[in-house]
């Protein structure tokens, strides 16, 4: 009988390890500690995050240094957002039609100027005038720095295309104070004071 026990209880030793192993090593998809891949969206807000920090550590030491030391870290700084740029169209490329792709081409075009992703995201970013919805565009642009004259042109075309439309009058405007040097901004400012005679920005236009 004693030797029956002890013949069982080896056996269940050698078992033992081997169940203890499958334990460990579950498969990956019942393993509940297992990380999804990042989503786009998940990625843009990272990749911001990323940039707003390493741009406001530099900001305020370009704001404390002076003479060389001061060009230099500027010229770090635009160094820096030309590489940003890289990776924002970067993710536009890979999922074109999402609005994260919106997002990211508009984040190049005002911030990434002079790298190589720039005139290609202003052609993009000019195209997506004549798509956006209306208000998402005018919000779009209430925001955004600069521009040039085909991003200008797109913006007037879209104007006419929803002239009956009463946010119509933000598009020109827009154009007409941006574009202020360029004939098509002085066009717009003529056309706000012919078609929206009482618009607040009349005046100073």
């Amino acid at each position: 009988m004693c030797r029956f026990f002890g013949l069982l209880a080896a056996g269940f030793l050698l078992v033992l390890p081997a169940w203890a192993d499958d334990k460990k090593d579950p498969p990956p998809k019942d393993n509940p500690s297992a990380k999804e891949p990042a989503t786009a969206r998940e990625k843009y807000q990272a990749m911001l995050k990323d940039y707003n920090t390493q741009h406001g550590k530099l900001a305020a030491e370009i704001n404390k240094a002076k003479g060389e030391e001061r060009q230099k870290l500027a010229q770090k700084s635009t160094a820096m957002s030309k590489d940003f740029a890289e990776k924002f169209y970067k993710l536009a490329e890979d999922d074109p039609k999402s609005l994260v792709a919106t997002d990211a081409l508009f984040w190049v075009a005002q911030n990434g100027n002079g790298s190589p992703a720039f005139s290609k995201a202003m052609e993009k970013v000019a195209d997506l005038a004549a798509e956006i919805p209306l208000p998402g565009l005018v919000n779009r642009l209430r925001q955004f720095r600069g521009g040039n004259a085909q991003l200008f042109e797109a913006v007037v075309n879209r104007a006419d295309k929803d002239a009956k439309e009463p946010q119509a009058a933000e598009l020109l405007v827009w154009v007409a104070e941006r574009g202020s040097a360029l004939p098509i901004g002085q066009e717009a400012a003529n056309q706000v004071i012919e078609r929206y005679p009482a618009h607040a920005a009349v005046t100073q236009l």
